[in-house]
């Protein structure tokens, strides 16, 4: 069995920012990565994604994304960013290794991984996966008459992954409008059934766009009476329509539609009654909670566990990254990964310290 003083799981935005930050202060720790390279999480998804935060929030500590402080990366230009950070911090990344099962014991934890029958042994364990990772699909869905195409944002790359000229993209926010809007320039006639999210116009990004990432990075947290109300929402709520809105799917021909809530003789209904004759459906309605992977830690309603700026309050030795408002609303953004990651390193390199005395 490997062992190792710290073992994060995960090789994205946020266990490399902590791999950087536990590197810097000395602290002795290997990374478990899924895939065979980090950014390959960002390179699997549609092809024409593009981050909604501008390249001057895409950076990790110490190495800005390399592009103008306006553009907007696209997924894979961010996946080879973070192939070239892993790189550049020397991160330990231990590729093809996804972790199953975190077992605690009285010398640490005891962790599985499905490509290494041996497993790990580590004193403290940092899932770093995000709090968002397993995909959310309605339970009525399965009601969906055979004949009707069904495809979550997480399986989607281009059009001609959905069969078929009419489409039904349930979720109105920053996925699903923008889908919405590629599948209507496809030629498809498009329906997006939803609520949208927040909208922050282009044009105040582009003027006040420091300012609005400093409001939400430093005001919106758990030290701030408004962060803290903002925080219930954090869970639950969609990512802000940044730089598009629903008045572009009306431009791009597709319409936008009430939320859907029924499935009536196979076919779906939307909150006005209408149903909806389709010959798709692409669920853009994001994701929830993988946790329940990991021995005895409990979990709320919304699947999230008890932290405290992401050490569990539950199991001695663990903590999270990513998870959301873990401090803050940027938490879940790869430009507040940066703060969570110092402060967990600064936390672990105090146990450690500990542990040693």
């Amino acid at each position: 069995m490997s062992e190792t003083d710290v073992l994060l799981i995960g090789a994205g935005q946020c266990g490399l920012a902590l791999s950087r930050e536990l590197t810097r202060r000395g602290v002795s720790h290997e990374v478990l990565s899924e895939r065979a390279a980090p950014g390959d999480v960002w390179r699997e998804r549609w092809d024409s994604l593009r981050l909604f935060t501008p390249a001057r929030f895409d950076g990790l500590p110490g190495r800005p994304f390399p592009a103008s402080a306006r553009h907007r990366p696209t997924g894979r230009a961010f996946g080879d960013y973070l192939d070239d950070y892993a790189e550049w911090i020397s991160a330990p990344v231990h590729p093809r290794q996804r972790a199953t099962r975190i077992v605690a014991d009285d010398h640490g934890f005891v962790v599985t991984s499905r490509d290494d029958a041996q497993g790990w042994r580590a004193r403290r364990v940092v899932v770093a996966t995000g709090g968002q990772t397993r995909p959310r699909v309605p339970a009525r869905a399965a009601a969906l008459d055979a004949r009707i195409v069904q495809r979550h944002t997480s399986e989607y790359r281009r059009p001609e992954d959905l069969p078929g000229e009419r489409v039904l993209v349930v979720g109105c926010g920053t996925s699903g409008v923008q889908l919405g809007i590629e599948l209507a320039r496809a030629g498809r006639r498009v329906v997006v059934a939803g609520r949208p999210t927040a909208r922050i116009p282009a044009p105040l990004l582009a003027v006040a766009g420091p300012a609005w990432f400093t409001f939400m990075h430093r005001v919106l947290t758990h030290a701030t009476p408004i962060g803290r109300r903002a925080a219930v929402r954090a869970v639950t709520a969609g990512a802000p329509l940044v730089g598009i809105s629903p008045r572009d799917l009306a431009r791009a021909g597709a319409r936008l539609a009430p939320r859907f809530v029924d499935v009536v003789d196979g076919l779906p209904r939307l909150a006005d009654g209408t149903v909806v004759e389709t010959d798709a459906v692409l669920w853009a309605t994001g994701y929830r909670p993988d946790l329940d992977w990991i021995d005895g830690l409990p979990l709320d309603e919304h699947g999230m566990p008890a932290h405290d700026r992401g050490v569990s309050t539950d199991i001695a030795g663990l903590a999270f990254m990513g998870l959301p408002f873990q401090f803050g609303l940027t938490s879940t953004l790869i430009g507040g990964s940066g703060r969570d990651a110092e402060h967990l390193a600064a936390v672990i390199q105090t146990s450690s310290r500990l542990l040693a005395a």
